[in-house]
């Protein structure tokens, strides 16, 4: 075995020496180098040569892609021997502000990638490669990424979510740097400026985001023709009727009744598994949800909901399980820290109330006075639970495929926190995950196309709801499903809003007077099929309506946490975390202000 590592480790040698033009070049191997793409840079490379990823003992199956990933490694660090000034680019890093260096670095990585694609094509595989196992741990925010124009099949859907979410005018910036990245100072120059028209954008939508959050609900509407329309449904939905309504306004009204697109009627009738014991059904009033322009579902028989112990074995959950908790124990000051002072709120909270009454448990600072006077009164105490304990709250996780990674172990070593915790101060948890059975439609799609591609069919993906745990479940029972998240090819796209219906209508069927959702996404809702045959801003336009709807009953609190991605725009409760560590503190604060 060390015979053949060796082997290994002298053949990268003497490629990347013949490649570069360095005799004798020194590649420093170890296992404690990062393999993943996105955290190379200029710092590979060393004063004696280059430090590189090399794997340790491994099955044959992982030390095949160990080796593929190494080789990648070494090739970028020769890309920046080959075609970078580094000490140019040094001087042109330094120009940047702090927040701008690491997308500057991109920049001229992507920069480099070209270049090899132009000039050693064997290169620019092994380097697209490792791009595309690692594309789900790119910043949401690298749009250096856009260069590569969908040239790698692994990016496609990650590109084309991050252009969609840009105006015309910057991606062609984004695109005329390509002729530039022969002119390493030109090309620096002009990203630069992308960068900085970037940071205008960033800061122009979040103001509008605030703006928004201003304007009513019904101006949400994608048009003003719709806004309208969307005022005379709600306005009869939610004024009683006058005696002096017309025929024709009646029969507008019946009309917009019988276009109800969506409610969770439908949606506990589609998924009886996931309705409790409990026989309390919600009011018509309750289920109905009228928007301006029905939100249709092509097809919704292939729609699923899971629970882990079902849908894998048990001796592959307890494997992801393991490895979940190796990935949460490399968090475990952060997660301590996050414990300790979730229970210091809930004990301060606590603060029961004593009554003195006539029965109950006898207070003992009173024993020396029933020995002097018999005839005491108000001896025995009893206390009064607090207000939190006839609370319920249901954790819904964005399983999309841009949560792969830290941020999905983040989210769960949180819900671990939250649920074990709040266990012990006798608060129901419930733990949903979302995502889709398929990327880009699936049956759904193939289903659409059989039929002729109708126009604006509406949702084309089926739907994967996941039960990490239900609200009567411990979580000591409930821990191994945590696992499942880490399932390979388990994360895949989002459809917010009917994930919203969905834990709603499970959240309605419980007893407990205080009902709280706290939804965990980093980003807009995202399926490429639906989008692409409906116009892609149907499923945020439906999330909206959903959130407002549900936030205009009262009956369930709402709170958005967003991962790196602003969610003032839905929700009226919101956060955005942009370091992931913190996820678990804003958690913490936000349940805490909330019981």
């Amino acid at each position: 075995m060390q015979a053949k590592q060796l082997t290994f480790q002298q053949i990268i040698n003497k490629t990347a020496s013949a490649l570069t033009g360095c005799d004798g070049l020194n590649i420093e191997f170890s296992h404690h180098h990062s393999h993943n793409f996105f955290l190379w840079n200029q710092h590979s490379l060393s004063n004696n040569g280059i430090k590189a990823y090399y794997p340790q003992q491994l099955n044959k199956k992982s030390q095949k892609l160990a080796y593929q990933l190494s080789k990648a490694n070494v090739d970028m660090s020769c890309c920046y021997l080959l075609f970078c000034n580094l000490k140019l680019h040094s001087e042109l890093l330094q120009q940047q502000s702090t927040e701008n260096m690491a997308m500057f670095d991109e920049f001229e990585k992507i920069r480099l990638l070209l270049l090899a694609n132009e000039n050693y094509l064997g290169i620019s595989k092994n380097i697209a490669f490792a791009i595309e196992n690692f594309i789900h741990q790119a910043d949401r925010y690298n749009i250096a990424l856009l260069l590569l124009n969908n040239h790698l099949h692994g990016t496609a859907n990650f590109v084309q979510k991050l252009a969609l979410q840009l105006p015309k005018t910057l991606l062609a910036k984004i695109f005329a740097l390509k002729k530039h990245i022969h002119q390493q100072q030109k090309f620096a120059q002009e990203a630069s400026k992308v960068i900085a028209s970037y940071r205008l954008f960033l800061q122009e939508q979040q103001t509008q985001n605030q703006e928004n959050q201003q304007v009513p609900p019904d101006n949400l509407a994608p048009n003003q023709e719709d806004a309208n329309q969307d005022n005379l449904q709600e306005t009869a939905h939610t004024q009683p009727p006058d005696e002096q309504i017309n025929r024709q306004e009646q029969n507008q009204e019946a009309k917009n009744e019988q276009n109800v697109a969506y409610d969770e009627k439908n949606m506990l009738e589609k998924h009886p598994e996931s309705q409790p014991n409990s026989q309390r059904q919600p009011s018509i009033d309750e289920q109905k949800i009228v928007f301006s322009k029905a939100y249709k579902i092509f097809n919704s028989s292939f729609d699923e909901v899971i629970y882990p112990a079902k849908f894998l074995g048990k001796p592959e959950l307890d494997l992801l399980l393991s490895q979940l908790m190796a990935k949460i124990a490399t968090l475990k000051t952060v997660s301590n820290k996050i414990s300790l002072k979730f229970k210091q709120k809930l004990l301060s909270k606590k603060n029961n109330i004593l009554e003195y009454q006539q029965l109950g448990v006898l207070n003992r600072k009173k024993l020396t006075q029933i020995v002097l006077n018999p005839h005491l009164e108000n001896i025995f105490i009893n206390q009064k639970n607090h207000d939190y304990q006839n609370t319920t709250i249901t954790l819904l996780l964005d399983n999309s495929g841009s949560m792969r990674g830290m941020p999905i172990v983040i989210s769960a070593m949180s819900c671990q926190i939250i649920a074990t915790i709040l266990e012990r101060f006798g608060v129901k948890t419930e733990i949903i995950g979302f995502t889709t059975v398929d990327w880009k439609g699936g049956k759904v799609k193939k289903l659409w196309e059989m039929s002729g591609r109708p126009s604006e069919p509406g949702r084309l993906n089926q739907l994967r709801h996941i039960i990490y745990k239900h609200s009567k479940q411990s979580f000591k029972k409930a821990k191994i499903n945590l696992g499942l998240m880490l399932k390979e090819g388990l994360l895949k796209e989002n459809i917010d809003g009917e994930a919203l219906l969905f834990a709603k209508a499970r959240l309605m069927q419980q007893s407990e007077k205080r009902k709280i959702l706290v939804v965990i996404s980093d980003g807009n809702p995202v399926d490429d099929s639906t989008n692409s045959a409906n116009g892609y801003d149907i499923l945020s336009w439906h999330l909206q309506k959903v959130i407002w709807q549900i936030e205009k009953q009262q009956k369930i609190e709402v709170i958005g946490i967003g991962i790196g991605h602003d969610l003032q725009r839905f929700y009226q409760n919101s956060i955005t975390i942009d370091n992931l560590e913190d996820l678990g503190n804003v958690l913490i604060a936000k349940i805490s202000d909330a019981l």
